[in-house]
């Protein structure tokens, strides 16, 4: 095994050769992950906290609608970041999805109308609820379904063996016993 060195916060080893993978899965693809849901629920309601939402007393459609581009972005930035490990059909499925959610990005104009306000005299952007409901369900289908392929490609969770105690004693035995 080579040796390796501290430095800071990261280990090289001899060879130079850096494992940098559960970082990389934590900051590129994990976090993007976690975001997407914050969004999502931007994207549903306006607001993250339901302590925020009851405070609020405006048109949360604005924030909606900011939630809804920034959980395309994010979706967009978790292909991006795991379709290199991600081989054949899968990786395909994974290009179409990005591609379909940046068509949403040039077309998410046309979920929301801008209505004056009479009473204030205020432009207000306000959804138009059949379309931007579909649209919202569609990526959230794409967001669920990007999951496969990089859970598939042990980008999400590794796929191990379960550990069996008894099976190990058992080889453990076998060994010792072979041995002598």
């Amino acid at each position: 095994m080579p040796k390796k060195e501290l430095t800071d916060d990261f280990v090289v080893s001899d060879y130079g050769n850096w494992n940098v993978a559960s970082d990389y899965s934590r900051l590129k693809i994990m976090k993007h992950l976690y975001f997407a849901d914050e969004y999502e629920t931007i994207a549903t309601f306006g607001f993250t906290d339901f302590e925020e939402e009851l405070n609020f007393n405006g048109n949360a459609d604005f924030l909606r609608i900011r939630g809804f581009k920034r959980l395309l972005k994010t979706l967009s930035l978790i292909i991006s970041n795991s379709k290199f490990a991600v081989k054949g059909t899968p990786r395909i499925d994974l290009e179409n999805y990005d591609k379909e959610l940046r068509q949403y990005g040039k077309v998410i104009n046309l979920l929301f109308k801008y209505k004056l306000n009479q009473r204030t005299k205020i432009k207000e952007l306000v959804i138009i609820k059949d379309k931007y409901d579909q649209a919202l369900d569609r990526v959230l289908e794409i967001k669920s379904l990007i999951n496969e392929p990089l859970n598939k490609y042990d980008l999400i969770f590794t796929h191990k063996d379960e550990f069996d105690p008894k099976k190990f004693k058992e080889a453990i035995k076998k060994g010792l016993v072979e041995i002598g």
